[in-house]
């Protein structure tokens, strides 16, 4: 797998408990993003979707999405559902790449 340099760009929410997004680029080429939620009182997270570009997939630039939503809010409690057929396939990679098992109390519901 070649590496892929993403740049991280955040989309903050407009209200306290509206969706924010991550925007991964490549250049100035938007290929993914990860839109969230987050409850900074409960640190819980709500997963909205992480979306890649079809022709980037593959090059781990959702899970290193979801690795920085991580490190910008540590120890939350991270939910998400798996209502996209895409959905078990990344999650799968990702528990075998520690990045979803690794955070305790991370849960795919």
């Amino acid at each position: 797998m070649a590496a892929v340099r993403v740049r991280v760009t955040q989309q903050p929410s407009r209200t306290q408990a509206g969706i924010q997004r991550l925007s991964l680029r490549l250049g100035s080429l938007l290929v993914g993003r990860v839109d969230y939620q987050v409850c900074e009182r409960c640190r819980r997270g709500y997963l909205r979707k992480i979306s890649v570009d079809g022709a980037y997939k593959g090059y781990g630039i959702g899970t290193r999405g979801l690795l920085r939503l991580y490190r910008r809010h540590p120890g939350y409690d991270w939910r998400t559902s798996t209502q996209y057929a895409t959905a078990g396939t990344f999650w799968a990679g990702s528990l075998r790449s520690g990045v979803a098992a690794g955070h305790g109390g991370d849960q795919v519901v």
